[in-house]
């Protein structure tokens, strides 16, 4: 994917010229609950997709919703005014120097042909993009203004919803550029994008990334712990995405503290005589964010394979 991160990369970087221009603002909705799901749940059985936040719903190892979900709120505060409602001018492809929405995108797509069919990068691109917005209109994040018509016509001009998503007694609203005073807002660096983090980190290693800034937004010191019934009822992320901490740590993304009773096996000393475990102390480094994403990840795989 080298060659197609390169790509994705310097396109974002090219729609983030504002010099104000240093963050993205996501509602807390997107990543947190206030009301836990009814039911029994447990990290063996974990609530259904429906019952939980939009951003849990839309992890998938071989999607890009949630990529381009993220990727569609950069690109539209790259461009527009707080408290506004972003139109969506951009094609969803486009001949010569024109950006579109699959040139923000990076993939693994090879040209290929199928019968007496040949197809290129950019016609795999443009079907994974119709199946993602499909599914993010199914999770109402995205609406179609022109669902009426037929072929790629029907996701043309696609339009933000709000980040809360489906909404449980009626349709949700149109997405609204957050302000610098809103509350139950947090950010994430601009780097995260122009860098090239949206196109290389896991969904699960994305979706960690968020429930940190959520709480970064809310901690002055930056020692964030997350009990293990917050995390799953109202974040909807269970044990395997959050061990997703351990690869973020190893690329200085995050700062992970143990509890000093947890020995390296995972238990817990005095456990027996009543000491209860402390989840891990949690703290998301922003400035890990400047460093180039592809050659940072490349060069860790390789360290972590060579002492494997």
């Amino acid at each position: 994917m080298r060659g197609s991160v390169a790509k994705a990369t310097a396109a974002l970087a090219d729609l983030a010229t504002k010099p104000s221009f240093t963050e993205v603002r996501v509602r807390k909705d997107f990543v947190y609950q206030v009301d836990a799901p009814p039911g029994d749940w447990s990290d063996r059985r974990l609530p259904p997709r429906e019952l939980r936040p939009p951003a849990a719903q839309l992890v998938s190892p071989r999607g890009a919703s949630l990529r381009l979900f993220l990727t569609g709120l950069f690109e539209a505060q790259a461009r527009g005014r707080q408290g506004t409602h972003p139109a969506n001018p951009r094609p969803l492809r486009a001949a010569g120097s024109g950006q579109s929405w699959v040139d923000l995108l990076a993939s693994d797509a090879r040209p290929a042909m199928s019968g007496r069919i040949f197809m290129n990068v950019a016609d795999k691109k443009l079907r994974q993009l119709r199946n993602t917005l499909d599914r993010l209109v199914g999770a109402d994040l995205i609406a179609l203004p022109n669902a009426h018509l037929r072929g790629l016509k029907r996701y043309e001009n696609f339009r933000l919803q709000n980040e809360a998503g489906t909404r449980r007694n009626g349709p949700n609203i149109k997405y609204e550029l957050p302000k610098s005073t809103d509350v139950d807002i947090f950010s994430l660096p601009v780097d995260f994008f122009t860098k090239g983090w949206i196109h290389v980190l896991e969904d699960t290693e994305i979706l960690f990334i968020l429930m940190l800034a959520h709480y970064a937004a809310k901690t002055s010191d930056g020692g964030i712990r997350i009990d293990s019934e917050t995390r799953l009822l109202h974040h909807g992320i269970g044990r395997d995405a959050y061990e997703a901490h351990f690869m973020l740590d190893w690329l200085n993304l995050v700062y992970v503290s143990p509890d000093p009773l947890r020995k390296a096996k995972g238990r817990i000393e005095g456990f027996t005589t009543g000491s209860q475990p402390l989840p891990h102390a949690l703290r998301l480094l922003p400035e890990g964010f400047t460093a180039e994403a592809m050659p940072r990840v490349e060069a860790e795989i390789e360290y972590q394979l060579s002492r494997a």
